[in-house]
């Protein structure tokens, strides 16, 4: 078998398996950085590590096999269950994922204030599955297509979708397309240039085996400002996601709802 363009089909494979590199790290009982420089492309898994690797790919999907690191990116794709085809075919557009007869007013709305909330920010939320817990988790915002575009996670899974400004509120439509899981907030909105702090309420289905769909009260704290370099933003978002802890114990700071 070759390892000929290995790094975009491990993060392929971290995707299919809602998976960090740190975790990843520890199931291999490799350095993270060394999953990092996999994911890369810098360098290859070794014999062992390659082995290893597909051993525990395959403790997670039935029939993985070292062949299957041969296959090309579409073809990877359907062996874990992704469809690739359906992001390149535009799904993840606005015009596609939201009720046309709002989109004026949003994009108006978000030209007049969207870089108010464009940046990294950490959010906190009552844990839905440990009472006494709160579940701390990173996020990055930023516009394109004319529509503020989130991305928020913790180490173990990963959403995203698009803050709707409009009035006084945001309104937040998020996925995680590898759990079929859709989160819905409203948010309060700031008239300051910078905002700093945002809260709101968050619903999604809740932790049981039904998945009971479950409000909590939301804060976004900010935590810096983009660079502007889109893929250096995307890396110290994903490293500080990576790098969280998930669940930590206390309680919201004071907040206006």
């Amino acid at each position: 078998m070759t390892t000929a363009g290995f790094g975009p089909k491990l993060d392929l494979v971290l995707k299919a398996l809602s998976l960090s590199r740190g975790r990843l790290a520890a199931e291999l009982r490799v350095d993270k950085s060394l999953v990092g420089r996999w994911v890369a492309g810098s360098v290859t898994p070794s014999s062992h590590n390659l082995a290893a690797l597909t051993a525990f790919v395959a403790s997670r999907r039935d029939g993985f096999t070292l062949l299957d690191w041969d296959s090309d990116l579409e073809t990877l794709s359907a062996t874990l269950g992704i469809d690739l085809k359906a992001k390149s075919n535009g799904a993840d557009k606005p015009e596609e994922m939201l009720p046309l007869p709002i989109l004026p007013a949003v994009r108006a709305e978000t030209e007049r204030r969207g870089s108010a909330y464009e940046g990294f920010w950490e959010l906190l939320l009552p844990s839905f599955i440990g009472p006494g817990r709160v579940m701390r988790a990173q996020a990055i915002i930023r516009r394109e297509r004319g529509i503020l575009r989130m991305r928020m996670g913790v180490p173990v899974y990963e959403s995203e979708g698009w803050l709707l400004p409009l009035e006084h509120h945001l309104y937040g439509v998020l996925v995680d397309p590898r759990v079929q899981a859709m989160q819905l907030m409203m948010l309060n909105g700031d008239v300051h240039p910078r905002v700093t702090l945002v809260d709101g309420i968050v619903m999604a289905g809740g932790s049981n085996r039904f998945m009971t769909p479950t409000a909590a009260a939301i804060v976004f704290q900010r935590k810096g400002n983009l660079t502007g370099d889109v893929d250096a933003d995307d890396r110290t978002y994903t490293e500080a996601r990576e790098a969280e802890q998930a669940f930590v114990r206390g309680s919201l700071p004071s907040r206006r709802i």
